[in-house]
């Protein structure tokens, strides 16, 4: 090697300078668009105008090659980010603030997708805002080759343009032809939110039921609760034109917004529903929403509720009584005092009786004993004594011994029985015999065997086996095979094989078996001929439990 090039400061000066020509010639060939034409690079020059940012995207393959990257502002893009590189929709519409025959060229070279229809709404919207180019727009707009692109232009002309003149808008948006309604849809919408009335005059033209199904909605939620609403007219409007579902959405929306904000002005307007579902949904809507400030009034208008809302109008009473004397339970007394429809003291008196009673039993059976005789006076003394049981039973029992004979007496001791049995049924089954009927008896029998079955499966054994054959006991043994049959199967089997009526003892010995082939195929078939039962019974149980699963 050559003497120069052994000094260390000439060997690197020379690697300064051939690292900084690399660059230079890095940067510049980095900085070339290849001009197909002439076969020679040619500098990229930095993008100024939308135009040419749109030029970007429209560059050959072997074109973007050479283009490795751009700087705009601060930032660089890379060949990949060029070539998702689209013009700010912000700079297009200004553009056509100023220049829209250059924001249509631009819009033209852009290539087709979701951000290039936001392009051309934002555009044509910006276009149209001007009253002055509002006709233009539109008309350029329409002129558009037949594309997503234009349909978004045309939605951009008609928001601004219903902003300026709704009607005009409408007129302009219903006669177009070939975009599938979505300008006129679009129109429509945005006409709802300023003047409905107007809107729902012209929904009639949309070509598609679909969409006009969609926009009856928003404009019946506009016209009924907005600044400028009218539910009465409203309503009368989707009698007119909606049917089904749509109808049924749009009254429930407007009647779950008068149950929020004005539940009264809601009550005045049910009698223009007609169709029974709506208006028992209407019906119990308002009054939980009213009677949170008002249950007296609330409870005035049920009751003013003609009668083929009944059940409507009585499951409400029954709520809003229950609800208001929970808060105040003297004020709801003293409004039932007051009250003179007998169908509505017969609803809520029952209810108001056993609240009393939890306070004070003696003031609540003052109270009902002042009721006019009638079924709700049974059921509101049966459930005052009911809720006096829980503390003072021997006294509640005492209290409805003594009752007059009847009904009222029977259903308040068979009451108080079905009670105790959930906690003692064994003291519940002793005073059985107190009862004043053979349907008291039975009825009271069933609940009794039921709840003493749950707890005690043994002592209702024992205490069925002290009773005379007959109805009581058949009912009690159908309670313990019920419950023990797929616990104790054999044992369910031989109670049920005891049941006196025929009928009921096949039904009941096959359910035992059933149960009993399930784990014991065996013992099930053994079992099976020794009930006592009939011979085809018995071989239409056999082949019963030959299909139990499993076996």
């Amino acid at each position: 090697m050559k003497a120069p090039f052994r000094n260390p400061f000439i060997r690197m000066g020379l690697l300064i300078l051939a690292m900084v020509t690399a660059f230079l010639l890095g940067r510049l060939h980095g900085a070339a668009q290849f001009d197909t034409a002439n076969q020679k690079p040619v500098e990229a020059k930095r993008p100024k105008t939308p135009l040419e940012l749109a030029s970007i995207k429209n560059l050959t393959p072997e074109q973007r090659k050479q283009l490795n990257s751009i700087k705009l502002g601060n930032v660089t893009l890379s060949r990949d980010q060029m070539g998702r590189f689209y013009v700010d929709g912000e700079d297009l519409s200004m553009l056509a603030m100023t220049d829209p025959k250059e924001a249509l060229a631009l819009l033209a070279k852009l290539p087709h997708g979701a951000m290039t229809s936001d392009a051309y709404r934002s555009v044509f919207n910006k276009w149209a805002s001007n009253p002055q180019t509002t006709a233009l727009a539109a008309a350029a707009a329409a002129e558009l080759p037949q594309s997503p692109d234009k349909t978004s232009a045309l939605i951009g002309v008609a928001d601004a343009w219903v902003s300026q003149d709704p009607k005009a808008a409408l007129d302009w948006a219903s006669g177009l032809v070939g975009v599938n309604g979505s300008a006129f849809r679009e129109a429509l919408v945005a006409t709802s939110q300023m003047d409905p009335a107007l809107a729902a005059q012209y929904v009639g033209m949309l070509p598609k039921a679909t969409a006009r199904n969609d926009v009856i909605l928003t404009i019946a939620q506009s016209w009924a609760n907005g600044s400028k609403g009218d539910p009465g007219a409203t309503l009368d409007w989707l009698d007119q034109v909606a049917t089904g579902t749509t109808y049924d959405r749009a009254v429930q929306s407007i009647f779950f917004n008068f149950a929020r904000t004005d539940p009264s002005t809601g009550a005045a307007l049910v009698d223009k529903l007609i169709d029974p579902v709506d208006r028992s949904t209407a019906i119990s809507q308002l009054s939980q929403s009213w009677s949170r400030n008002d249950p007296g009034a609330t409870l005035d208008w049920l009751q003013t509720l003609p009668s083929t809302d009944s059940v409507a109008s009585a499951a409400a009473l029954s709520s809003v009584l229950t609800n208001w004397s929970k808060r105040d339970l003297q004020s709801a007394v003293n409004y039932v005092d007051g009250v003179t429809d007998p169908a509505v003291f017969q609803t809520v008196a029952p209810l108001l009786a056993p609240a009393m009673a939890r306070q004070d039993p003696q003031a609540a059976l003052s109270w009902v004993n002042g009721f006019p005789d009638s079924a709700a006076k049974s059921q509101a003394i049966s459930g005052v004594l009911t809720t006096m049981a829980a503390t003072d039973f021997s006294g509640a029992w005492n209290y409805a011994s003594n009752l007059p004979t009847g009904a009222g007496r029977d259903g308040a001791m068979d009451s108080l029985v079905s009670t105790l049995s959930s906690r003692d049924p064994a003291q519940a089954a002793a005073l059985l015999g107190q009862l004043g009927s053979d349907a008291a008896v039975l009825s009271a029998t069933t609940t009794v065997a039921s709840n003493w079955a749950q707890r005690d499966p043994a002592g209702l054994t024992a205490w069925i086996n002290t009773q005379p054959t007959g109805d009581l006991r058949d009912a009690a043994v159908v309670q313990y095979v019920s419950n023990q049959a797929a616990k104790d199967p054999a044992a369910a089997f031989a109670m049920a094989n005891t049941i006196a009526n025929q009928t009921t003892r096949t039904t009941y010995v096959k359910s035992a078996i059933v149960q009993m082939a399930k784990k014991d195929m065996t013992a099930a078939t053994q079992a099976i001929q020794t009930a006592n039962i009939q011979d085809a019974q018995r071989q239409n149980i056999l082949m019963t439990i030959t299909q139990v699963p499993g076996k």
